[in-house]
């Protein structure tokens, strides 16, 4: 299987916005000699792909030695739809098919039967392995990383060890003007030429987001939560989950990409946790940023590694946003996560530390703060438990709370501990939208769907927990003394108190109140205001 004038041509798609990914194997790739196509056809708003979408990237994947399809839990429906599609297009059979990423790696079966290969784990190495082999007419059944089916049953090899000195990868491939990239818009297939079109803005619905460019110079996580991938990684990898490019060659990779996209205006930095680095490795980060970058950026922390000294040290550098995951403002939840309890008891404290740090920077912008409410397991004392958190400590200073769909992935130690307690969570899976929700109006069909449970059911437990659950939607947004999110702060105080047979007579109102905030009007005022409005009750 030869490649064309002897360099085979491989093309990476990747169905989720997460582009680092493919960004990184693609200049792995391009770096040992093979020849790319780098497709970027995130189109989140969809669970899945028009018949025009993905015949655009059947067509694209043509003229390739190996497509690569990268599978991440979000995108899973559209990762398996793709596949199945390119496996049965008599064009493509004699075509090498092999997916990577998340999902492939914690849950390998869900591929079964629909690629030719399964990566497990890290990426680089075994794709550069991988196209050597095949170029030279090898065998790759027996490489590290890979899992295959065989007579219907999945035979899967053992894991490498990752890349731990990530300063030997190249840097993330942004070479748009070179003629391989290419991006799925809303309106078709598009080949990328110009910097806007390969780090495009993002658009609000009231606010245009300045373009950003995210970068990965960690690998690895303080935590290992049993939703997440850093569970395997962690269990898979030991000690050397944690792993990160030096802040000389981070800095170097950062301008690099701004030298050919000279319109970006601000960095994230997409790290599970950039505060995980210790002090003395963000002092020096924060010297070179500050004197050969010198754009806003952002970055995660997690409340275990959150440090005041650290946020004073990344905010010289023009630190602009934090954001940080406390998940659940439940001790019983967060047991079930495997994350520390002591979360809870931490919180106020950050938010106050955030609160002063804003006061006297008018340039730090809001924190982020990040729940992910309506898991499986959940009970209505626990959804209660996460409003209570955030009426503590919205107390301590402004915040923007961000209120995320729980998805459930295979694979996953939740999603085995959700089978053994005999929940349906392969009809749960089918039936999930895999949106995650980031504002407001991306949680009208939970909404809508809580608000007749309310109505209807006859189980308390069901309707306390709608209830609940419903109230954090609405607390999606700006927090602060008067209100959480869209909703006075007094009314969420009243609605706690309330007894169970009241509170289906707010049913009415919670719904007239989502109808009127999801609308363009509704945010443009929002903005206008800088943020200050909130709905009373009709």
């Amino acid at each position: 299987m030869a490649g064309k004038n002897g360099k085979m041509e491989v093309c990476l798609i990747t169905p989720h916005k997460g582009e680092m990914g493919v960004r990184s194997l693609s200049a792995s790739l391009r770096a040992d000699g093979a020849r790319t196509k780098l497709v970027l056809a995130p189109l989140f708003e969809q669970s899945v792909y028009t018949e025009n979408q993905v015949r655009d990237l059947e067509e694209l994947a043509r003229g390739s030695d190996v497509i690569g399809v990268s599978s991440m839990g979000i995108s899973h429906k559209r990762t398996v739809q793709l596949l199945e599609a390119i496996k049965n297009d008599p064009r493509l059979r004699e075509k090498f098919l092999i997916v990577g990423g998340a999902t492939a790696t914690q849950y390998p079966e869900a591929f079964n039967g629909i690629a030719d290969a399964i990566c497990r784990g890290e990426g680089e190495q075994t794709m550069v392995e991988l196209v050597r082999t095949l170029n030279a007419g090898g065998d790759v059944h027996k490489m590290r990383n890979l899992a295959f089916t065989a007579k219907g049953k999945l035979v899967q090899n053992p894991v490498r060890m990752p890349v731990y000195d990530m300063d030997t990868l190249p840097f993330d491939d942004y070479d748009f003007h070179e003629g391989h990239h290419y991006r799925l818009t809303p309106s078709g297939m598009i080949r990328i030429t110009t910097p806007e079109q390969s780090i495009p803005g993002i658009q609000n619905l009231a606010t245009p987001y300045a373009a950003s460019l995210f970068v990965f110079g960690m690998r690895g996580c303080a935590y290992a939560c049993t939703f997440c991938i850093n569970s395997w990684e962690k269990s898979t990898y030991r000690k050397e989950h944690k792993r990160a490019r030096s802040a000389e060659n981070l800095i170097a990779h950062i301008k690099r990409v701004l030298k050919s996209h000279p319109h970006v205006e601000h960095v994230s930095m997409f790290d599970d946790d950039f505060f995980l680095r210790p002090l003395g490795e963000m002092q020096r980060f924060s010297a070179l940023y500050r004197e050969q970058v010198g754009l806003p950026f952002f970055t995660y922390a997690s409340p275990t590694t959150f440090d005041e000294e650290k946020l004073g040290v990344l905010m010289e550098a023009g630190l602009a946003r934090v954001a940080v995951g406390f998940q659940t403002g439940s001790a019983r939840m967060l047991r079930i996560y495997h994350r520390p309890v002591s979360d809870i008891e931490k919180a106020p404290g950050i938010l106050a530390v955030l609160a002063k740090a804003q006061a006297e920077n008018p340039n730090f912008e809001l924190p982020d703060i990040d729940f992910m409410i309506d898991a499986p397991l959940e009970k209505a004392a626990d959804a209660r438990a996460t409003v209570e958190m955030m009426l503590r400590i919205s107390a301590e200073g402004p915040l923007e709370a961000h209120m995320h769909n729980f998805h459930m992935f295979p694979g996953t130690p939740f999603y085995e501990s959700a089978k053994r307690e005999g929940l349906p969570v392969d009809d749960m899976l089918a039936r999930d939208t895999l949106h995650m929700g980031y504002e407001f109006q991306d949680h009208r069909p939970k909404i809508d769907e809580k608000l007749a449970v309310i109505a209807s059911a006859s189980d308390p437990e069901q309707v306390l927990h709608a209830f609940y659950t419903t109230i954090l939607f609405f607390v999606t947004g700006r927090c602060d003394k008067e209100r959480l999110g869209v909703l006075p702060r007094q009314e969420i105080t009243e609605m706690l108190a309330m007894p169970i047979e009241k509170v289906r007579g707010v049913v009415d109102s919670l719904r007239k109140r989502a109808e009127q905030i999801s609308t363009v009007k509704y945010y443009t005022e929002l903005e206008k205001t800088g943020g200050t409005t909130y709905l009373e009750n009709p």
